[in-house]
């Protein structure tokens, strides 16, 4: 699960992106959408065989549908099988 935290004044719904992702490292669904009310949503994150070891820190954006978008970091730590 990833969340928000809406405040007092974000009523509305809520598309997030994530973005400069590792190499073989995918999101899904790639734009959740936590709508009016939701503090979370469900995501998979999906490490390909070859992605390379290492801590990772991508971003994630809540874009609302007015205003400005908001930005936090997503840490990511991808270890040998």
């Amino acid at each position: 699960s990833i969340g928000i935290d809406r405040g007092k004044s974000l009523d509305q719904d809520v598309t997030l992106r994530f973005e400069n992702l590792p190499q073989g490292v995918t999101i899904e669904p790639a734009a959740p959408v936590l709508k009016r009310g939701e503090s979370s949503a469900k995501v998979t994150v999906r490490v390909a065989p070859d992605a390379a070891v290492g801590n990772y820190t991508a971003k994630v954006v809540g874009h609302p549908a007015t205003g400005p978008d908001a930005v936090g970091d997503f840490k990511l730590d991808i270890h040998a099988k």
